[in-house]
């Protein structure tokens, strides 16, 4: 219980944290290129700079730069907290990311507290979180955690379905707070981030440990003692690929591709949006806020009910990815083809449905990797995200300022069409996907698992060919 409290104020926070910060940002850049006398006042109106180029390039390149600074430092810091997961303890690993987010916290507060100081500032925030594993190694925590407390492959699915409501909730709650901004301020906004991250640690820190249990070695030295695994920043995910079948590589280098296709257009979209909408209906915060509460009050529905409910009804993880991609790819076109600031809303009907890639990959990433090997997994998913999160940031940073003279909908054009890739190759492999899926089931069954458990009664001393369940699985057929 204690992952999903934490999980959940994160979510909060974080949504409250996107277009809080943006906001901010924005305000800040205004204020450093105002030629007012008394530019705190001239630049909190709505249709203050809404318009203004130049404000506009500045914002995008802070956010830019600070994304930058974030990802690199969390690639390299998130896959080593991956492997200590792996190696250690899955709740330690969880705990190191938020020391890091305390303190930049605190940036954040002395930014606020000091408008006039430079918005570049911001960029020493997002690299402190960085170096502490960033927003990565939480979210690859969370799933390690979840996913390590359920054997079958189905329940594993619906917890990690789970996970993604509890992140859903937690984010129609935060942009529900964050539409309240003009009200409580930037500072009362940065307060509360203190405040539920504080109780968030708390939570994390007093939950029970997982155990999970390691395999018996493939073979062992010549005076009798297991190889020791190897604790290193580069072979984690090369160590993940090894003794795999070529099926099981294959379905891998498809899942991580697709993953990352897909939250590609995700954060892309996420980090320009707000500048979209307002320039295009001269949105603020507010109602940004409720158009993000609404569609993560729809997505928790469809993630916790409807996700659930499918696989009960024997759909699979494979199928659920690929109409959760084509909705996405849907749900990124519909903000090109708005019309006015109420058809924005038309969303809501493709955007339902966006946990459903990341929570079906995930389920069959973890499907096709042992136990042991998930904290390992799931950082190499925190790895793609800090790629995706660097690569779009660059892309789109720079796309959707240049766009402005001409096609202010360009990079909304450009998301849906990256991610058709990532369909066709599901689809082209479908057969292949869901085989590994569906034989996971099989031997997790209780029928199977007894006379597996037997059978390991008698030949416990046999080293195995391979040491995952996937692989295990496919020679059996």
């Amino acid at each position: 219980m204690g992952v999903y409290i934490t999980i959940f104020l994160y979510a909060v926070t974080t949504s409250v944290f996107f277009p809080v910060f943006q906001s901010l940002i924005f305000y800040k850049a205004c204020i450093s290129l105002s030629n007012s006398t008394d530019p705190e006042v001239a630049c909190i109106s709505r249709e203050a700079a809404a318009k203004d180029e130049a404000v506009h390039s500045l914002a995008n390149i802070i956010l830019l730069t600070s994304s930058t600074g974030l990802c690199i430092t969390a690639f390299v810091t998130s896959r080593w907290i991956g492997q200590l997961s792996d190696m250690k303890s899955r709740k330690l690993a969880f705990l190191i990311p938020f020391t890091g987010l305390f303190i930049s916290d605190f940036t954040i507060i002395i930014q606020v507290i000091w408008p006039r100081l430079s918005p570049y500032y911001f960029i020493v925030s997002e690299v402190i979180y960085g170096i502490f594993g960033g927003y990565m190694s939480i979210t690859s925590g969370a799933f390690a955690i979840v996913s390590t407390m359920h054997s079958d492959s189905k329940e594993r699915a619906k917890a990690i379905a789970r996970l993604e409501g509890t992140i859903s909730f937690g984010s129609m709650v935060g942009f529900l707070i964050s539409s309240r901004l003009e009200v409580t301020g930037y500072l009362g906004m940065a307060s509360f981030f203190i405040v539920a991250h504080l109780i968030a640690f708390v939570s994390a820190l007093l939950m029970k440990d997982v155990v999970y249990h390691e395999p018996e070695p493939e073979s062992t030295l010549l005076d009798g003692e297991p190889k020791k695994k190897q604790f290193s920043l580069c072979n984690g995910a090369s160590q993940l690929f090894e003794n795999k079948s070529p099926t099981t590589k294959c379905n891998l280098r498809i899942l991580y591709f697709s993953f990352a296709i897909s939250y590609f257009a995700f954060i892309g979209s996420t980090r320009i949006l707000f500048f979209y909408l307002k320039h295009k209906f001269y949105w603020g915060a507010e109602k940004y806020g409720y158009l993000k509460a609404i569609n993560q009050a729809m997505t928790t529905v469809m993630a916790m009910l409807a996700f659930p409910a499918l696989k009960n009804a024997g759909v699979t993880d494979v199928r659920l990815a690929i109409f959760g991609l084509a909705t996405r790819s849907i749900g990124r076109a519909w903000y090109a083809i708005a019309w006015d600031d109420y058809a924005v809303f038309g969303v809501v009907c493709f955007e339902m449905f966006s946990k459903f890639p990341a929570t079906a990959l995930r389920s069959l990433i973890s499907s096709n990797v042992g136990e042991h090997e998930r904290g390992t997994a799931f950082s190499l998913v925190a790895g793609i995200e800090a790629v995706c999160n660097l690569t779009s940031s660059w892309v789109f940073h720079i796309t959707f300022p240049l766009s402005l003279k001409f096609f202010p909908e360009l990079s909304f054009v450009i998301m849906p069409v990256i991610i058709i890739p990532a369909i066709v190759l599901m689809i082209s492999n479908l057969r292949s996907l869901e085989s590994t899926e569906t034989s996971t089931e099989a031997l997790t069954s209780p029928e199977v698992q007894d006379d597996v458990d037997a059978e390991k009664a008698v030949l416990h001393h046999v080293p195995t060919e391979t040491d995952t369940l996937t692989d295990s699985s496919n020679s059996t057929l």
